[in-house]
């Protein structure tokens, strides 16, 4: 691959003890891709033969020369047929960084590109189409983020909301926008970087939209649900108990009937340090909103600025979460290594 991966997608396949992943995409948006630019991107495809992966494919869309970061995001649905990838910084003809998404579908087990898009929103330049992307685990709704307005000013995103039949080859159709101001007691601002982080329940039918920007980047999460044909705001998540600046909503995961929903607070501080949160939420029926059930913190909260939260997956029953932490410092393997913690909820 050359660089480093920087997002991951997974497909997961369910058997009588629990699940397992089966196919990982690893997105390396610095690298070369093939062609000898440094940013073109690429994606690689790894699938489980026990007891480890192996690279089968490794996906390219360098056409332009450019350094369009293909592979920023990447996300998949849960049978690992469908695959979706951001390129935030694609440049098209007298419009820079507009953006593009790549939609791919599985043929004999190799990805084959079956569309390619812009926004549907804005024209402009800047508008970084691509900065996350989010598809559910049926593979028929998908969310795609934009880096900004498209006024070359602050990072104040646009979500756009696009749909499909579930026939193989069938394009996905836009269907709706979701912005920050959607939501009447939220006061949009220029940074609040709304859509840094996306997360669907199974079926398509909850979203949820980080913007860790907002509220001098203490942060705050919106969730939307699917009603007539749109998306309609029904709660915004702004926690009481995390500091200013930590970044609440850098990253969001929910179970798969979308009951439980954990959110990082990679910047939040504990016990005066700079480590990281994680907000557990349940989802309360009656009341049509999600409650704060507890906070998880890394194993060695003392540890400065690890970064804990930044990445976070869930297990399809929700028992189970696992937290990223890029700067976690490790005195065997040096300063800011990285972990991974796993907790049982």
């Amino acid at each position: 691959m050359g660089h480093l991966p920087s997002s991951f997608a997974f497909s997961q396949t369910e058997y009588s003890g629990g699940s397992s992943f089966t196919t990982v995409a690893a997105g390396s948006p610095h690298s070369s891709g093939g062609i000898g630019v440094v940013g073109a991107g690429a994606v690689s495809i790894f699938n489980y033969y026990s007891p480890s992966y192996a690279e089968e494919q490794e996906v390219l869309e360098g056409d332009s020369g450019d350094a369009d970061e293909f592979g920023y995001s990447v996300s998949m649905n849960a049978n690992g047929t469908i695959l979706v990838v951001g390129a935030p910084s694609l440049s098209l003809p007298g419009v820079t960084h507009a953006g593009m998404v790549h939609v791919y579908t599985r043929y004999s087990g190799y990805f084959s590109r079956i569309q390619s898009f812009t926004s549907s929103y804005s024209s402009a330049s800047d508008v970084g189409l691509g900065a996350c992307v989010k598809v559910n685990g049926r593979g028929d709704i998908l969310a795609v983020s934009t880096r900004t307005k498209g006024s070359g000013g602050g990072q104040d995103g646009v979500v756009e909301i696009y749909y499909r039949d579930t026939f193989a080859d069938c394009p996905f159709r836009y269907l709706d926008k979701l912005a920050s101001g959607q939501r009447a007691e939220y006061t949009p601002a220029q940074d609040d970087r709304f859509g840094a982080s996306l997360a669907f329940d199974y079926d398509g039918r909850v979203i949820a939209v980080g913007t860790p920007g907002s509220s001098s980047n203490t942060g705050a999460v919106l969730v939307f649900m699917y009603k007539d044909k749109s998306f309609a705001p029904v709660q915004l998540i702004e926690p009481a108990n995390v500091t200013v600046g930590a970044q609440f909503g850098s990253a969001i995961a929910f179970n798969s009937e979308g009951t439980v929903m954990a959110v990082g607070a990679p910047d939040a501080t504990i016990s005066s340090a700079s480590e990281g949160v994680v907000m557990v939420y349940v989802w309360d029926r009656s009341a049509v909103q999600y409650y704060f059930q507890q906070m998880v913190v890394p194993n060695d909260p003392t540890r400065v600025g690890g970064r804990f939260g930044s990445s976070l997956s869930l297990t399809s029953s929700g028992s189970m979460l696992v937290v990223g932490s890029p700067e976690h410092e490790d005195y065997m393997y040096g300063e800011k290594a990285g972990a991974v913690f796993v907790f049982s909820l």
